[in-house]
């Protein structure tokens, strides 16, 4: 048999490459499934949201002319996550943050993967088929924020095709696992992160193997290092960031 089967090329893709994976598995007609990993759209409200990218944010306000930034150094926009309640604004300064924020998103609309997630499935591009895709996220993810990641997920109308993994229930049974659940799926410099990296690898070669016709449950491998599951296909898509506590300042 051949070494190389071009009706079997398939995509995976982790953070940035999950980003640009939605992108591209959504206009490449050849590539029927992918394996997008801890993205999210829009890449405005990542770096809004993100604390791993907060400077990045901060960033943008500074330049912006006159610059706009607290007299603390930081931002809060006051603007409620998804299904909050309504917030009164304290400041005419959040009202000018949030205008910054939704100008970039509108500018920034036709190259963000949350743009092209609708034509994965629901609204398939001419020529293009439905795509098979699994979505891989971490609970806690301080770099791609989950209400990011659940927005992306949420736009390809795949929730069915989704699998979470707890980091949050890791670092009760390991507490030395790094607090920042990204990168899950390729950090193998610990050995119980080792542990869960493979376990997800193993989700994600499963779900390549099957044509994406079903999930392979890697929870048997997890259970001996943390005496629990900890991948899971959610119910619903959180609407929280979900990020642990800060440890206290010296």
């Amino acid at each position: 048999s051949p070494d190389f089967d071009p009706n079997r090329i398939y995509y995976m893709g982790q953070s940035l490459g999950s980003l640009y994976g939605t992108i591209f598995s959504a206009v490449e007609p050849d590539v029927p499934l992918s394996v997008l990993m801890e993205g999210g759209g829009t890449v405005v409200e990542l770096a809004r949201l993100s604390r791993s990218y907060r400077e990045l944010a901060l960033g943008i306000l500074r330049v912006r002319q006159p610059p706009i930034v607290d007299t603390s150094g930081d931002f809060d926009d006051e603007w409620p996550l998804r299904y909050r309640e309504v917030r009164v604004l304290s400041s005419r300064r959040a009202a000018e943050f949030q205008e910054v924020f939704e100008r970039l998103e509108w500018l920034h609309a036709a190259g963000d993967p949350l743009s092209f997630a609708p034509h994965l499935k629901s609204s398939t591009l001419p020529g293009t088929p439905i795509k098979n895709v699994l979505w891989m996220y971490g609970i806690g993810d301080e770099t791609v924020p989950n209400v990011v990641q659940t927005a992306l997920v949420r736009a390809a109308n795949m929730r069915d095709t989704t699998r979470v993994y707890r980091h949050d229930l890791a670092r009760a049974a390991v507490p030395r696992l790094s607090r920042n659940a990204h990168a899950y799926t390729v950090n193998v410099l610990d050995l119980a992160g080792a542990v869960i990296a493979l376990a997800a690898q193993q989700e994600a070669l499963g779900f390549i193997q099957s044509g994406g016709r079903q999930f392979f449950n890697a929870n048997p491998l997890v259970r001996p290092v943390f005496g629990r599951d900890l991948f899971e296909s959610p119910e619903f898509l959180t609407e929280d960031l979900n990020y642990p506590p800060l440890p206290p300042r010296p």
